[in-house]
């Protein structure tokens, strides 16, 4: 994906995300700390499952650059890939 769109994207899932959570501590008023602990309570397994993902890509990228790596040692043909 390209970079500009990445970051686009971003913005538009960010600015919604607070806009729920600014409106639902608008709309409970004193009882802000119900939308807190709820967010809570799914933040810490999306951290977790987000680190994993992330390290998931970079063991793959990792692979594939030693696997193009010990094909160009052989003398072997690499296949075009697109850029990251």
């Amino acid at each position: 994906m390209p970079r500009a769109e990445y970051v686009v994207l971003t913005l538009i899932g960010s600015a919604v995300w607070n806009t729920v959570l600014i409106t639902a501590g608008y709309l409970l008023g004193t009882q802000w700390e119900r939308v807190s602990d709820a967010v809570g309570a799914v933040s810490t397994p999306l951290l977790i499952v987000l680190a994993l993902g992330i390290a998931g890509v970079l063991v793959w990228r990792m692979a594939r650059r030693r696997r193009s790596r010990t094909l160009a040692e052989e003398g072997r043909v690499i296949p075009e890939e697109s850029p990251d």
